[in-house]
């Protein structure tokens, strides 16, 4: 009679194995991401933005799934380092990781409001709003002034640049004469 050897015993054992591998893969990638996280968050508190982007950016990596925090800090630091549209796809991404992701959703519409885009920022300010926690209204109240305060000095802006020139005050004369 022949002998078996491994059968189900084996298997089992294999199986185990995998599972204890996996387990530790993923605890070893969350430490990596919670080490990078805490010194990026350090050096951007420091003021350090490139020192900051690359602690973050090591954390994202490591990150199952997109982790909002660290997304919100890697466009903190995107942001300081001058990358404004590196940092608009960060908080973007924070957002859809973390819907209740609040200072993702107000560092994104800031930037909004910077680029004049104000439909897109008040849709971020009505996302704000429906969260409902303290620190999201917050976030909406200021983005609602920042926005009227935006939206009025734009239309300021363009009645400037259309009417000076008419008047002979700006880059180009009055086609009617010499009004100075």
């Amino acid at each position: 009679m022949k002998k078996r050897t491994g059968g189900a015993g084996a298997v089992l054992v294999a199986v185990i194995s995998i599972i204890l591998l996996i387990a530790a893969a993923w605890l070893g990638a969350g430490a990596v991401k919670k080490r990078g996280l805490e010194k990026g968050t350090a050096a951007l508190a420091a003021g350090d933005y490139a020192q900051a982007a690359a602690y973050l950016e090591r954390a994202e990596k490591f990150s199952l799934g997109g982790d909002a925090a660290v997304l919100t800090a890697l466009g903190e630091a995107r942001e300081g380092l001058g990358d404004k549209t590196a940092a608009k796809d960060c908080y973007s991404r924070a957002a859809e990781a973390d819907g209740a992701h609040a200072e993702a959703r107000y560092r994104l519409a800031k930037i909004y409001i910077e680029e004049k885009n104000f439909e897109a920022a008040r849709t971020e300010v009505a996302s704000l709003e429906k969260l409902g926690t303290a620190e999201a209204l917050q976030y909406a109240k200021e983005l609602r002034q920042e926005i009227s305060l935006g939206s009025v000095k734009n239309l300021f802006d363009g009645i400037v640049e259309k009417v000076l020139p008419e008047l002979g005050i700006g880059d180009k004369p009055a086609a009617s004469g010499d009004v100075k």
